[in-house]
């Protein structure tokens, strides 16, 4: 339940304890958490309570319930004020509905039904301000992180809230696991969502959802300022590892890495902080394989034009040259320059050209694209999430393909051959097929690859599809029936057979030893 906080200030202590005695206040949905009889100290702690609603007496010493209310008022404090009266002074009465105080109630008059209806009606009201408010500060975030300019209206409207003036902010943003889009060909790829999560609580802080896509979310934290700033360091570092580990209480996802932004004042600088954060988090993870990013692990820079012809150019003819060591010293090398310069927009530049250079190299070889791998679940991505598991990828991916391409030390025919299956794994294959491809026999085909490979045609092939069933199996994508026509099987009771005898292990034993059961 939503309590409204109240706070009761009399001159006298034995009414202050007959109204906190009147009512079961935290049942009826109230938290009184202050009193005073002093008006003058207790303007100091409606300043630190910052309550949602001040009871108080109308006649007291050194400050009256009129002059009392004028100055929470016009300190700004949003709270509600009733004021009691021991008679009906009407020009009391009239002043305070005057200056916005809400209700007044006569003293002995009051019993607790009375007093219960008053605060139904100002808790109605407080709940309604307070989701409007939740509503427009909401909506202020969500425009400053995605880079739109807010609404006059808006942000003044924001600004002003309890919960946002005088406050020093943290921005604190999360990612799920899954890959980083620097690989432009999968860029549509799905990474888990960061959906129906409820905000957590934390100690110092009140919390506010600011951003939430593709598998981020972003949470504006707001406290009061400390004078030290090792102590703000500190506190705004257990905040970030407590929402994350919050969020990934929820298993939405395996992994959840955070990034928490320097303090900061003005609520309209989100917008560039949250940009900062996002590359922040994403160097993080991609230079350094972090689960808790500290602010200023990025360089924002990017390559000039002239520099991404001569990489492409360059990634380009290493690998047209076909010396597999020297394609790979280039792409070690390149890697590892990056990898010093921590520079995201070199990333970017990087990856497009080997992964476009790979696309080009695997197609001149008879193999399928790329995206038509991505589409048929022959890739895993779970080594996209650090660049070191890029560039190892990459490195694997090349030797697929000479190896695939090539079959060095094989006359041509099985050469071919190999590249057929390859292509046509997923069809029904036989020796008479593929011979009519190659214009031989299916007799002489069968001889011929048992004389050059050591094993039977059939052998092959099973042993490619089952091959290529691990990996759809790994990648936790598919259902046994989908995988099974995928690797060319029309009958998963059947596949499932070849497979436990080639493995020593049934498909779903498999997948689960490798922790990707659907």
């Amino acid at each position: 339940m939503d309590r409204i906080t109240v706070m009761i200030v009399d001159d006298e202590v034995l009414a202050i304890e007959h109204l906190k005695q009147m009512l079961d206040w935290e049942s009826e949905g109230f938290r009184i958490v202050g009193s005073s009889s002093r008006p003058l100290q207790a303007l100091t702690k409606v300043a630190e309570l910052k309550p949602d609603l001040i009871i108080a007496d109308i006649r007291m010493p050194q400050l009256d319930g009129i002059s009392f209310s004028k100055r929470v008022i016009a300190a700004g404090h949003r709270c509600r004020i009733i004021l009691l009266t021991s008679y009906k002074e009407f020009d009391y009465v009239k002043e305070a509905l005057s200056i916005g105080v809400a209700e007044y109630l006569v003293k002995h008059e009051l019993e607790p039904e009375t007093l219960r209806r008053e605060l139904i009606k100002v808790r109605t009201a407080a709940l309604e301000e307070r989701r409007r408010s939740a509503m427009m500060l909401r909506q202020y975030l969500k425009e400053l992180t995605e880079g739109n300019t807010p609404a006059a209206e808006l942000e003044a409207a924001s600004v002003e809230q309890v919960n946002v003036k005088g406050r020093e902010f943290t921005y604190v943003l999360l990612s799920a696991e899954g890959h980083l889009s620097v690989l432009p060909v999968f860029e549509g790829l799905e990474v888990p969502a960061l959906s129906n999560i409820e905000i957590p609580r934390l100690p110092f802080h009140e919390i506010e959802l600011a951003y939430k896509k593709k598998g981020r979310i972003g949470y504006l934290l707001s406290a009061e300022p400390v004078a030290s700033k090792k102590e703000a360091a500190e506190r705004n570092l257990e905040a970030a590892v407590m929402v994350q580990r919050d969020v990934q209480s929820t298993g939405k996802a395996r992994r959840i890495a955070v990034a928490y932004s320097e303090p900061f004042n003005r609520l309209a600088d989100l917008q560039r902080i949250h940009k900062a954060t996002m590359e922040q988090l994403t160097a993080g993870v991609l230079f350094d394989d972090a689960a808790v990013v500290e602010p200023g692990s990025s360089r924002s820079s990017t390559m000039r034009r002239e520099q991404v012809a001569v990489t492409r150019d360059r990634v380009a003819e290493t690998i047209a040259s076909g010396d597999a060591a020297a394609i790979a010293t280039y792409l070690h090398a390149s890697f590892d320059h990056v990898i010093r310069t921590r520079s995201l927009g070199e990333v970017s530049e990087l990856c497009e050209a080997w992964t476009s250079a790979l696309d080009t190299f695997r197609v001149e070889r008879g193999l399928p694209a790329l995206k038509q791998l991505m589409e048929e679940g022959g890739i895993r991505t779970d080594q996209w999430r650090t660049l070191a598991g890029i560039r190892a990828w990459l490195h694997g991916k090349l030797e697929e393909a000479f190896a695939s391409g090539t079959h060095q030390g094989y006359s041509r025919k099985i050469r071919e051959t190999m590249e057929y299956i390859a292509a046509h794994y997923a069809e029904e294959l036989s020796a008479e097929s593929i011979a009519l491809h190659l214009g031989i026999s299916g007799e002489h085909l069968r001889h011929l690859f048992k004389q050059e490979t050591g094993q039977t045609l059939l052998d092959y092939i099973t042993m490619y599809r089952i091959e290529k069933a691990k990996s759809l199996l790994e990648s936790g994508r598919f259902r046994l029936y989908e995988i099974a026509g995928k690797v060319g099987y029309k009958s998963s009771h059947y596949f499932s057979k070849v497979f436990s005898k080639l493995v020593g292990m049934s498909p779903l034993d498999y997948a689960e030893a490798k922790g990707t059961v659907q």
